[in-house]
């Protein structure tokens, strides 16, 4: 349960983003500035948070060889981080959080290939419940008019590849301390990005032009939280699982643009929230009542 709320809290943290990307775009910035700004700023304050471990417990050690697997596997962050605010400049923001959605089966496909774990019947109709709940919490059902575009869909599917592959490399156990994997995983996200961003370009006057007061709770919210988060919780419940809790980034970025932005949400939008919670919870409430059980009978064993 303790993994599953950890995971919980980093996929919430994801949600505020979009939130946060709007007020930016708001004030002028572009894609490169502000994917730069929060690729490079989360690998810097997870360095911090690993030299602040390492004074109190020294019990973090560098390993080349490991290290440079888990850098790499920190490249999918940087692929969803490009592909999705690319996505959002041919698209609605509804159909971009739609197609980035798209991690929730792709997760379990994932799962399914390469661990050979076949999600139950349970997740399956969880997953279900979450892609229709997506549907209508993105807003869809609101638009008279759907606004399509092969780029838009092609980098909001590329963007939920990326993360479900996020989800899914969380999942592997490696050796290394959890916080030192969370850095090494944000540096490669933005090693990642320098394919398509030169860092110089997107961090130019980030201290005089503002850009610091955005990329700084985007690099917090969507470079710290989540791969810290991930990197604890995920190898203790799994990536089908994970897939599952991470629809909570959904209802937290509707509630985050109804606080802030004082968008509109219709009906529709708060009955697909409160599909994806059940779809979400249910699951964790048969797994808790499963282990109470097994409790009660490893107490009545003694």
């Amino acid at each position: 349960m303790k993994g599953r709320i950890i995971v919980l809290m980093g996929a919430a943290s994801f949600g505020i983003l979009s939130t946060i990307v709007k007020l930016a775009y708001a004030q002028g910035f572009n894609v490169s500035q502000v994917v730069t700004s929060q690729l490079w700023l989360g690998a810097f304050f997870c360095w911090l948070l690993v030299l602040g471990f390492t004074l109190f417990k020294p019990s973090i050690s560098f390993k080349l060889k490991n290290d440079w697997k888990i850098i790499t596997s920190g490249f999918p962050l940087g692929l969803t981080s490009f592909a999705y605010y690319q996505c959002v400049s041919y698209v609605p923001a509804s159909i971009a959080i739609l197609l980035l959605f798209q991690f929730v089966w792709m997760g379990v496909i994932l799962d399914i290939i390469f661990k050979k774990q076949i999600p139950s019947r349970l997740q399956f109709l969880s997953v279900f419940v979450l892609v229709f709940g997506t549907i209508l919490a993105s807003g869809m059902m609101d638009q008279s008019e759907m606004i399509w575009s092969f780029p838009g869909i092609a980098y909001g599917l590329l963007a939920a590849l990326g993360y479900a592959i996020f989800i899914y490399v969380n999942g592997s156990e490696n050796s290394s301390h959890f916080m030192l994997t969370a850095a090494l995983r944000s540096t490669g996200g933005a090693i990642f990005s320098m394919l398509f961003f030169l860092p110089w370009n997107g961090l130019d006057g980030i201290l005089s032009n503002g850009l610091l007061n955005y990329g700084i709770p985007l690099a917090i919210f969507g470079l710290v939280i989540p791969p810290v988060f991930f990197a604890y919780g995920i190898p203790k419940i799994g990536a089908t699982e994970a897939s599952i809790i991470s629809g909570i980034e959904l209802p937290v970025a509707v509630l985050s643009a109804s606080l802030v932005l004082h968008e509109n949400v219709s009906i529709w939008q708060w009955l697909g929230v409160v599909l994806i919670l059940v779809a979400i919870t249910v699951p964790q409430l048969k797994g808790v009542n499963k282990f109470k059980g097994l409790n009660k009978t490893n107490t009545k064993s003694h």
